[in-house]
């Protein structure tokens, strides 16, 4: 069976049949044998047999009777060595629809696996439930992992919250709920969260007007409630100084109630300059804005003239510059909102990606298919960035261009706005 896996599937059909019904035997004994040799020896064969059943896709009554004796195997108790295999069999499967529509009549099982001891078989647990996530059962699956999230699990944290953050952009039913689910992911897990991440929700919330009222009002709620995550300070901070004047008329959400709620965020982080420099020019944004604030505004970031983090004290130097008077017209053309930004591929995409290649014993029949028509890459299905609010679009990976935040891939860490 495992040589048979580097070569094409056979394409005449008398053949075809007889290894299905060759399969198909194979599948239909599932009984744990008592002598542990003759188990392993068994589930050898067993196992190989669906790993050549994943390289011709084979049937969907095949698919659907090795679906049914992995889930099984995921069930047996004291036997972690078959659990794991029944989970990375389920991983490599999910490509195939028949497949993945039976994996979702099994999906409790999987989730289950999350709370295993094996750190190894939580990962592939993990793996599978995002192999298998759709737009019918995205909302349920990304429930159950924040759920997870609230525990203890640290060994598979930080993987946890870029499989969550992935899932919701990709399967959002609203963008509403897109940002409501990213920041909740910042409350349970902040020390996790990457920058990126909270970049993410700014971009998008950035293209998307209609949901900019939605998000400073979700941020300025968010920020009231302690604590409150550095993650979430930035994320507050910027959408707040770039869309605030979306809420101003709203009771308790005036300008000047949104420059003391940063303010006070501001102070408890002194050893944080990224964080700083991002408040400062959120602070600005606010003044341009909001006249009314300025002299406060001005009397405020006047004392960090002198400070020692040398891109925080050019920031105030030429914030108030701009704030001299006379110089209006300056001021409000420097600051105002930031155009939408542009289309490219998601960086918590690419890691997963990285992640994610398959050696060449793993080659399945759409591979070498792929490999005779030459196919293009496939698409990207995070939100389309342009202004639809929950269809998927297409993803260009056009070369780097230098933007304020560099949404747009590489792992240097960018500088804040």
């Amino acid at each position: 069976l495992r040589p048979l896996q580097y070569s094409p599937p056979p394409d005449r059909p008398d053949v075809y049949g007889k290894l299905c019904d060759v399969l198909k035997r194979l599948l239909s004994d599932t009984t744990l044998q008592k002598n542990v040799n003759t188990n392993n020896s068994a589930h050898c064969v067993l196992f190989e047999a669906v790993n050549y059943i994943i390289h011709i896709e084979s049937s969907t009554e095949l698919i659907k009777a090795a679906v049914g004796m992995l889930s099984q195997r995921l069930t047996a108790a004291n036997q972690p060595n078959y659990r794991y295999l029944s989970l990375d069999l389920m991983q490599r499967m999910s490509h195939i629809p028949d497949a993945a529509e039976q994996f979702k009549k099994h999906q409790s099982i999987v989730s289950t696996a999350l709370k295993d001891n094996d750190v190894s078989l939580r990962r592939r647990a993990l793996d599978v439930l995002y192999s298998m996530c759709d737009n019918k059962n995205s909302e349920k699956i990304v429930n159950e992992l924040l759920d997870y999230l609230n525990g203890t699990d640290f060994a598979i944290r930080e993987e946890l919250v870029l499989r969550v953050a992935i899932l919701t952009e990709r399967f959002a039913p609203n963008l509403q709920w897109y940002v409501d689910t990213i920041l909740k992911l910042m409350t349970l897990a902040g020390n996790y969260v990457s920058d990126q991440v909270w970049m993410r929700v700014v971009q998008i919330v950035t293209n998307h007007q209609d949901l900019q009222l939605y998000a400073a009002e979700t941020c300025f709620k968010a920020l009231q409630s302690e604590p409150v995550h550095e993650s979430m300070v930035k994320c507050g901070g910027y959408i707040i100084g770039e869309f605030g004047h979306t809420i101003s008329s709203k009771g308790g959400c005036d300008a000047r109630a949104q420059f003391e709620l940063l303010k006070g965020k501001f102070a408890l982080y002194s050893e944080h300059a990224a964080t700083r420099q991002i408040l400062i020019t959120a602070f600005a944004k606010l003044m341009g804005t909001h006249p009314s604030i300025k002299p406060e505004v001005v009397a405020f970031i006047s004392e960090f003239r002198t400070t020692m983090d040398p891109e925080l004290q050019q920031r105030v130097v030429e914030y108030l510059s701009l704030a001299e008077t006379g110089r209006e017209k300056t001021l409000e053309s420097v600051l105002e909102a930031m155009p939408d930004f542009a289309e490219r591929e998601n960086i918590l995409t690419k890691k997963i990606k990285e992640r994610e290649r398959t050696s060449t014993t793993e080659r399945t029949a759409a591979s070498f298919r792929k490999d005779a028509s030459e196919h293009t890459e496939g698409r990207s299905e995070e939100l389309d960035m342009g202004g639809a609010s929950t269809a998927a679009s297409k993803a260009a990976a056009p070369a780097p261009v230098t933007d304020l935040l560099d949404f747009g891939g590489g792992d240097a860490q960018p500088d804040p706005p």
